[in-house]
């Protein structure tokens, strides 16, 4: 990105300390629990409000940093078929738009709930996502900077 005067504002985001789940509730993401990855895509006007439902569920938390992710641009393509009511473009048409790729980390035990808070805050009909598991968490007794 270019600067923080997009619609997305990363320095914003930083700064606009959002209410998430409890600690008591949410364990720190480094320990050892189990974590997920969830990426998805974005138009970028639409980045800052699904980063907001999906923190708002638990996810980009990393020890003590919350709302912790990364995020890159490029250019998703799409051709609405059938029976699609596109949010943009238009039946049978390619469409190119500029968007957000966006990584970052949650508890497993919260898959559910950030998967679902990033549907309902997705403005696509259907939004592209996937979710990884972990191999090994931080806290796990291994280090995994020392590659053991």
């Amino acid at each position: 990105m270019s600067d923080d005067s997009d619609a997305f504002g990363v320095a914003d985001i930083q700064v606009d300390a959002l209410s998430g789940p409890d600690a008591d509730d949410v364990q720190d993401a480094v320990g050892p629990e189990p974590l997920d990855v969830l990426v998805f895509f974005t138009p970028r006007e639409s980045t800052r409000e699904v980063l907001e439902a999906v923190f708002a569920a638990g996810a980009g938390r990393i020890s003590d940093y919350e709302e912790a992710c990364f995020v890159s641009e490029g250019t998703g393509q799409f051709r609405p078929v059938r029976d699609a009511s596109p949010v943009i473009g238009h039946l049978g048409e390619l469409e190119h738009v500029l968007e957000h790729r966006v990584e970052l980390v949650l508890p497993r035990r919260l898959r559910d709930e950030v998967v679902a808070a990033l549907l309902e805050a997705h403005p696509y009909e259907v939004p592209a996502f996937h979710v990884l598991e972990t191999v090994r968490p931080f806290g796990s007794g291994v280090d995994p900077r020392s590659g053991a």
